[in-house]
């Protein structure tokens, strides 16, 4: 056909509606001009041009006033339909013409469209990807044509067209189905009206194809099966992307990384992120499909290895930032967590199952090959994945009716995760801190908040002190109580940040000036708790300049806290400035010596803190020594005409305005603080520093002297009374003496502490025997007394609106550390190179030192109950009782 032909055509078809005279002259053109040779040779022409579609279209509506043309547009459709599928035609082209055919299917016999079915389903057995546009685009409309008619006939068989469509989608289905045209066929089924068996069926199909996909073909292939699933088929679809991808993360993880190329990792990496955007939208607007899921998962949380892999924890977590389905997706998480771990700990007791139970589901080790996965890096993912530690740290074992071990395994698992998702991605520890930060103050009893803070602390220093503000938050909204134990929670990073460890410092300090009790005695706990973190090597020439001024000038009056104006990254680590270390001893102990004017639980605190201090760094008794002989000095008495010093037990419990009698100083904590800075300074090798405890020791052995050979009436307990005139009075007086009888157990100590060689057998041989046997009489005496004052008051119990004043009297015994405990056992126990045998004999066979000795370890065992109650494990815990079991 010339192009004036092709002119006339168009001109004509265009004006054909506009009279009946230019109708007639289309009708005639075409007649005379539009055969089957001419309209292939047309076809050949314009089909990979881009005006061919017009062309084909107006061909088309003149084979529609042709009379008899039905035979002639069949084939021109056939001809048409196998040209685009063998000519090298552009993608946009293809579907433009189509379209065009599209519009006349239904003046298309059956017999035809039958003829076009078996030509799409040939083509789709051999894969051709080149006819892909053509069947995938009419075999939904033929389909839906045919489905239609009631009655019809192919390969002489007979069967509604119902049945025939039935027939034809089965016969694909069923077909081995290639990769490549894996998504054509899901948009194409996508678009055809399915029964739901054939809907059943294929999807079934489509999710046994995806094994044999690559990574990069799986999202395709999942947004179309999205478009037309139904309830029933979202389990298939997720279980099926579940086995593909946890399979291939195992390739993955099993396999050496120099196996598998970058390219192929980032392309599962991108085709799962995809794939669960793809899921997450869907479930937004299809709540069933979530509904589906849990109830897999519940009715699965007997089997967790079963379910809970790498994929599916990466569903959860990304429908875990879905405002509504957050409550129940972590709930379901958190199931499964302790289901994992009550089978583990099931296992640990049962050999059978340790035999026959192979397949152990290792929540631990699962969570961490996750979140060294590039998957945990996806936002949602990652997201969630800190929802879910802050979640698995707040679980209680109320929650779960499992107990407390399996709890705290739950408490790890968080920790761990929250740690671990700080030290990938950093910049989320400011939110971390925030909300560990609230979780504190309004949980002021759970514990693993604290030490989950205290591993960020240790592990991620720089990220910490990044973002102090919210540490410094913390310290101000903390409630009473707490402050100790923050402290010790932060400590990692004070040891680094000096802005952190003086503002610290400053809030501790305001604490201890505190009217509030509980502030004054935690700010006390604080600050022992910085000086055991510090290590110094020579405290000499510090502390002669400590002994030389009355207050050393505190670090606040040099410098001003201002924020913007100090480095929170120090360029030098303090904890390793021998000089800064020894600035930060000072300025604290200078700040402690107003804890010598507080009550006495304030003193406590601070005594026993500082023997906890001392003990592992030796350096700081140096210091520590001056202060104690001043303030030791201040409660002792003179007596000039036989040298020796006595104690101020009048004025350490005086009797209050109630009448009860109210502590000044507890004397005992002291005498045993004063005894062991001495005892940890004479193992110095300088002269100096054991020069400068000379002068404590001297004090402490005039008072040893005393009390050895002092009578009851000599200690006195007021200005008119000594313990003589006292002791059968316990009900009134219990306080007074019972802090009598700890002093004198304090230098019992001290003398056994003291003796470290055999040439001090005599001398503390005769202390202790002596220091003993006066403890005992006083003991005794009390006692009887005691026992005394019972039988008095049964009589007196024949009125019985008579009030009695006594009360049982239990001896007391002092609070000691295992290694003196252990050499005061070893002294009755064993044959050891400080001291003689023949020496030391009297003292075993002594039934009463060792009844006091046992009350001390049965006093020490009591104590370290009490702190394991409350999640506090004494050092060497286990090795120490060990010893005492020998």
């Amino acid at each position: 056909m010339s192009g004036d032909q092709i002119k006339s055509l168009v001109d004509l078809a265009n004006k054909r509606l506009n009279s009946s005279e230019d109708f007639e002259e289309f009708q005639s053109f075409v007649s005379e001009v539009l055969d089957l040779d001419t309209i292939y040779a047309l076809i050949d022409e314009k089909i990979d041009h881009e005006d061919g579609p017009k062309v084909l279209e107006y061909v088309l509506v003149g084979l529609s006033v042709k009379p008899d043309a039905q035979k002639v547009v069949e084939k021109v459709y056939e001809y048409v339909l196998n040209a685009i599928n063998t000519t090298e035609i552009p993608e946009k082209l293809k579907v433009r013409l189509i379209g065009r055919l599209s519009l006349e299917l239904n003046k298309l016999s059956t017999e035809q469209l039958i003829k076009f079915i078996n030509m799409c389903k040939k083509d789709i057995e051999n894969a051709n990807e080149n006819c892909m546009q053509s069947w995938k685009e009419l075999i939904p409309q033929i389909l839906k044509i045919v489905s239609e008619v009631k009655l019809l006939s192919t390969e002489g068989v007979e069967m509604s067209g119902a049945e025939y469509k039935e027939m034809i989608i089965t016969d694909i289905c069923r077909n081995k189905m290639q990769t490549n045209i894996t998504v054509a066929l899901a948009l194409m089924f996508g678009r055809t009206p399915l029964t739901d068996k054939e809907h059943e069926l294929v999807i079934k199909t489509l999710c046994s194809n995806v094994g044999q996909m690559k990574p990069q073909e799986i999202p395709p292939l999942v947004q179309q099966i999205l478009h037309f699933c139904s309830s029933g088929d979202f389990l298939n679809l997720f279980c099926t992307l579940q086995k593909y991808f946890d399979e291939k993360s195992l390739v993955e993880d099993e396999s050496n990384a120099f196996e598998i190329e970058v390219t192929e990792k980032k392309d599962l990496l991108e085709a799962k992120s995809t794939v669960l955007f793809l899921l997450e939208d869907f479930a937004k607007v299809h709540s069933s499909f979530v509904s589906d899921i849990t109830k897999y998962i519940k009715n699965s949380i007997g089997a967790p290895n079963m379910v809970f892999g790498p994929f599916m924890l990466s569903f959860l977590l990304t429908m875990s930032c879905c405002g509504p389905y957050e409550t129940i997706v972590i709930g379901l998480i958190k199931k499964l967590v302790v289901q994992s771990l009550s089978e583990d700990e099931n296992i640990k007791r049962s050999f059978w199952l340790k035999i026959n139970y192979t397949d152990i589901y290792n929540v631990y080790v699962q969570f961490q090959v996750f979140i060294k996965s590039e998957i945990s890096s996806y936002e949602k993912v990652f997201k969630g994945l800190v929802n879910l530690g802050l979640s698995l740290l707040g679980s209680t074992s109320s929650v779960f009716k499992k107990n407390v071990e399996i709890t705290n395994k739950i408490h790890q698992l968080g920790l761990f995760i929250i740690v671990s998702l700080v030290q990938k991605r950093s910049f989320i520890t400011g939110s971390v801190l925030r909300k560990l930060t609230d979780y504190i103050t309004s949980n002021p009893t759970s514990s693993q908040y604290l030490e989950c803070l205290h591993k960020l602390c240790k592990n991620q220093k720089v990220a910490v002190i990044e973002n102090n503000t919210e540490l410094l938050r913390l310290f101000k909204d903390i409630p009473v109580g707490m402050t100790d134990k923050v402290t010790c929670a932060v400590m990692p990073v004070l040891k680094i940040s000096t802005y952190l460890r003086d503002n610290v410092i400053m809030i501790l300090r305001k604490e201890l000036l505190s009217k509030d009790y509980k502030l004054r005695h935690c700010a006390v706990l604080g600050f022992i708790e910085i000086l055991c973190s510090v290590r110094v090597n020579n405290f000499n020439a510090l502390s002669q300049k400590t002994n030389s001024q009355d207050s050393w000038p505190g670090l606040f009056t040099q410098v001003i806290l201002d924020r913007d104006s100090v480095d929170i990254h120090s360029t030098v680590d303090p904890e390793d400035s021998s000089d800064n270390n020894k600035t930060i001893c000072l300025e604290i102990l200078d700040i402690l010596k107003i804890c010598f004017f507080q009550k006495s639980e304030i003193k406590q605190t601070l005594y026993r803190g500082l023997a906890k201090v001392t003990s592992p760094n030796n350096e700081l008794c140096v210091c520590i020594n001056s202060l104690l002989l001043d303030h030791l000095s201040i409660w002792c008495n003179r007596r000039v005409a036989d040298n020796k010093q006595s104690l101020k037990f009048d004025k350490s419990i005086v009797l209050g305005k109630d009448n009860k009698h109210i502590v000044n100083e507890p004397l005992e904590e002291l005498i045993l603080l004063a005894q062991h800075v001495v005892i940890k300074n004479m193992s110095f090798e300088d002269t100096e520093g054991y020069n400068n405890t000379d002068q404590l020791k001297k004090l402490l052995d005039e008072l040893v002297n005393f009390y050895c050979e002092c009578n009851t009436d000599e200690i006195k307990v007021n200005d008119s009374d000594s313990l003589l005139d006292i002791i059968s009075n316990v009900a009134d007086y219990s306080d007074i003496i019972k802090q009598i009888v700890c002093v004198y157990q304090a230098f019992i100590v001290y003398i056994v502490n003291s003796w470290s060689n055999p040439n001090q057998d005599k001398e503390c041989y005769e202390k202790l025997q002596k220091l003993f046997s006066k403890y005992n009489h006083i003991v005794e005496a009390v006692l009887a007394s005691d026992k005394t004052n019972k039988k008095k008051d049964k009589g007196n119990k024949k009125n019985k609106t008579e009030v009695t004043g006594t009360s049982k009297f239990t001896e007391p015994a002092i609070q000691l550390d295992f290694d003196v405990l252990y050499k005061f056992l070893s002294l009755l126990v064993e044959d050891v190179d400080w001291n003689s045998e023949s020496t030391v004999s009297p003292l075993k066979h002594n039934v009463r030192l060792w009844e006091f000795v046992l009350k001390l370890v049965q006093t020490y065992l009591i104590e370290i109950k009490i702190s394991l109650t409350r999640d506090v494990k004494p050092l060497n815990l286990y090795e120490n009782l060990c010893k005492l079991n020998k």
